[in-house]
């Protein structure tokens, strides 16, 4: 089947010859990036925080970053597979940015083995977190669905992609305070089918978790749409504090 995947990949999304990171020459089985810039990606370990899963720099004493103690999140758990920083920094800009869509084989594989680290519950489906539609034209993909779909076949869950929608185009969360972004969102999502997520615990994806203002107004809707519990996993964060 993964043999099968990848020749469909080649098909559509035709291989570079060189590392999209580094630049140097592909050997032997490498595809897309070279096992010297794989491995320079920075993993998150413990000590994390308890509630977003944000590595703790500070001391291993601390159980929760800054942002978790001085904001109440509505998600249950997040985690996520590294820091938004150098080599896994430059994959996802190259996904989410340059179009590099194939590279959702190698980041969704991320997910799901941060996935078989954690000791979660079973879920009763997968969702993206969406985007406008003014935002989905631009872009002409949603890079959470990419990366959701294949986490949703390795845990044998339903991928549900239409149900959650973001019916309000906002400002790049990047421009703005904690503050601002908090605003900038409120009201910006929808549940379209409540009953399709009624007393479901539901895992949350997306690609990257800096102070979760998108994940936990996302979280709050689903939750108030009857959604029992909100796990969230993301391929990176910032760093806690």
């Amino acid at each position: 089947m993964k043999l099968l995947v990848e020749t469909l990949l080649d098909l559509v999304y035709p291989p570079p010859a060189n590392c999209i990171v580094c630049g140097e020459m592909l050997e032997g089985d490498e595809r897309d990036v070279c096992r010297r810039c794989f491995k320079a990606i920075e993993y998150i370990k413990e000590p994390v925080c308890r509630k977003c899963g944000k590595p703790l720099h500070h001391t291993k004493f601390l159980q929760y970053c800054y942002d978790c103690v001085t904001m109440e999140h509505c998600f249950t758990q997040g985690a996520s597979v590294g820091v938004f920083d150098g080599i896994l920094k430059q994959l996802i800009f190259h996904f989410k940015f340059k179009g590099k869509k194939r590279l959702a084989g190698l980041l969704s594989g991320l997910l799901i083995e941060k996935l078989e680290t954690l000791n979660w519950p079973a879920f009763g489906c997968v969702v993206p977190v969406p985007l406008s539609r003014k935002r989905l034209s631009q872009r002409g993909f949603n890079q959470a669905l990419l990366l959701a779909g294949p986490v949703a076949k390795a845990l044998n869950c339903k991928l549900v992609g239409g149900n959650l929608i973001k019916v309000k185009d906002t400002r790049l969360q990047r421009e703005l305070s904690r503050g601002e972004r908090l605003k900038n969102l409120k009201g910006s999502f929808r549940v379209k089918n409540p009953k399709q997520f009624k007393a479901k615990r539901i895992l949350l994806v997306d690609d990257i978790f800096t102070t979760g203002a998108t994940v936990d107004e996302c979280s709050r809707v689903l939750l108030e749409s009857g959604v029992w519990e909100v796990f969230v996993l993301t391929l990176a964060s910032g760093k806690g504090f």
